[in-house]
Parts: structure tokens; sequence; C-alpha cells
């Protein structure tokens, strides 16, 4: 089983020389884990690759950090973007894309700003505004839905609020929360988004399905990247 493999390998990284790049890789190719207690554990094992390593398990690092979606990875990534290695700073930058759903270009500074941006939301703003989302005033928790909307920070917990903010909305509100969940795109949503998909109302569960095949076709691994960089 999945979770089981990703166990596995992550409890294996740094005991076995020359096994680590495989073991990287292997996690990027099966992705994030709907278990956050397991999710936690796999990319924290990740996150210590990030640094002091040759450079193709700095590059594998990177890829699993990515496919992972880890947002605590972002700060080290963002270093690596000044990797003497391109191939280093390639596979940092991709990860950063993934991660962060925008084009930066590889640029240090882009990418720093951006975080500084998402960290002091997190920080300042992020409670009020999942406070908002479930408001029993529709306005007030879909305007709640746009604002996070903006960000892909933690994409886990994100998807988390905005699935608690599902709970006893009319089908118009349910449909706008979900369409955030797609744009997100984390995903740990989909066990929600099947229950949804058997839902009466028929708009509602077209939108669940179209949210769960947009997620789908953004986090599938990318098998021949992963095949083409040993």
């Amino acid at each position: 089983p999945r979770p089981a493999a990703l166990t596995a390998l992550s409890l294996n990284l740094g005991r076995y020389k020359g096994l680590d790049d495989y073991l990287l890789l292997s996690i990027a190719q099966l992705g994030a884990p709907r278990s956050e207690a397991l999710d936690l554990i796999v990319a924290s094992s990740v996150r210590d690759h990030l640094r002091y390593q040759p450079d193709s398990t700095l590059r594998a690092a990177c890829r699993a950090a990515g496919a992972l979606g880890d947002g605590e990875a972002v700060g080290s990534l963002i270093k690596l973007l000044k990797h003497n290695n391109t191939e280093v700073r390639s596979a940092a930058n991709e990860a950063l894309v993934l991660i962060g759903d925008r084009q930066l270009h590889g640029d240090p500074e882009a990418w720093g700003l951006w975080h500084r941006k998402e960290l002091a939301w997190w920080k300042v703003e992020s409670r009020t505004t999942f406070a908002n989302l479930h408001s029993r005033d529709s306005a007030i928790a879909a305007q709640a839905a746009v604002e996070i909307s903006k960000h892909r920070l933690h994409r886990r917990q994100l998807a988390l609020e905005l699935e608690r903010g599902l709970e006893q909305r009319d089908p118009e509100l349910a449909r706008h929360i979900i369409g955030v969940l797609g744009q997100i795109a984390s995903p740990h949503s989909s066990e929600k988004l099947l229950e949804l998909i058997e839902h009466s109302d028929a708009e509602l569960a077209g939108a669940a399905r179209d949210c769960l095949a947009r997620i789908m076709g953004r986090t599938q691994p990318r098998r021949s990247a992963i095949a083409t960089h040993p």
C-alpha cells in the first residue's frame, strides 16, 4: 500500500549509502499522502536532504519536496536557487513552482518576497480569514474564500479550512468554495470531494467532479522527468 511504501522510504533515508537518490525519487513518484501525520514524517525526512548533500541528492530531494507540496521546504529551496550547479537550481525552481503555483523564473529575490508575504499572511491575517469563512453570513464567507484563493503556502491547511467551510452551506456558496479548492489544487481535498460527487444537487456534484479532475491533473507524478534525471 502507498502509505506503507512512503513510510518505509522515508525511514530508510540516510541509512544506506548510495540509496538516498533512489528513495527520494520514489517518494516524488508516490506524491503526498492523505494522512497528515504521515505527511509530516515524510516531508521532514525529505527536508533534511535539501542541504549538505551531493548535487544528485539535492536534485532528488527538490523533486520530492515539490511532489509533497511541502511549504516548510520553501526557505531551503530558495537558498538552492543560488547553488553553483545549474541542475540543482533548476530542480529547486521546479519544486517552488509546484508549491507556489507561480512562475518566477528561478529568481531568488522574487521567490523570497513571495515567501515573506505568505508567511506574513499566515501570521497576521489567516486566523481572521478562516473565522470569516465559517461565518453564517454567506457574503462574508464567500469573500473569505476569495482571500484564501490568493494563497498557496501550506495547501493542506488551506484545503482543510475550505472543507470545513463546506459544512451546512447552501449549494451556491458550496460551489464557490469548491471552485477555490480547485484553484488551490491540494491532493488532500480528494476525500471530501468524493463524497460530494454523489450529492443530490446536480450542479454541486458536477462542481465536485470538475474540481477533482483539476486536482488529479495537477498532482500526477511527473514520471518522465523522474526517469530522465536519475
